[in-house]
């Protein structure tokens, strides 16, 4: 993209006469022009607009009004559980171990089902389980809810 005589003339007209914003005379240019590139050949030639298009300031001493005031929309409350947080992750403590697996020695045919801890280890149900999936079926009853069923009729 060259800047020749023709585009500068036509990009002054643009922005001074047809008041077209950078943006407007980049699309009507083409040819992968930017509304950057637009911008900084109009501040490299030092075109302004006029003083009758510009934002003027309030004279002194007279102030913006104020702003209208905004109402935050009132988002309901999170039910409360109704079992105590603490509670429902907690991981109880275990006696016996014996028929538990480490989580650490699980491998992907055991169901991942934490039992508890004990000496900082945690225990998991280590049974066998499907191909897909964490848990046994007993636990992956527990984990997951069923999907619901569609109210619509088929058509």
């Amino acid at each position: 993209m060259a800047w020749t005589d023709e585009r500068v003339d036509f990009i002054k007209s643009e922005f001074l006469i047809h008041n077209r914003s950078a943006s407007q005379i980049a699309r009507k240019l083409g040819d992968g022009t930017s509304r950057e590139a637009v911008c900084g050949k109009l501040y490299r030639l030092g075109v302004r607009r006029p003083e009758t298009q510009r934002v003027r300031a309030l004279p002194r001493g007279r102030q913006c009004p104020a702003p209208a005031k905004r109402t935050q929309p009132r988002v309901p409350a999170p039910p409360k559980p109704k079992i105590p947080i603490g509670q429902l992750l907690a991981v109880p403590e275990l006696t016996d171990t014996s028929t538990l697996i480490s989580l650490l020695a699980a491998d992907a045919r055991h169901c991942r089902w934490i039992m508890g801890r004990k000496d900082g280890a945690s225990y998991v149900c280590g049974r066998n389980k499907p191909l897909t999936g964490a848990f046994c079926a007993d636990h992956a009853a527990l984990a997951y809810k069923p999907p619901k069923r569609s109210s619509r009729k088929a058509k």
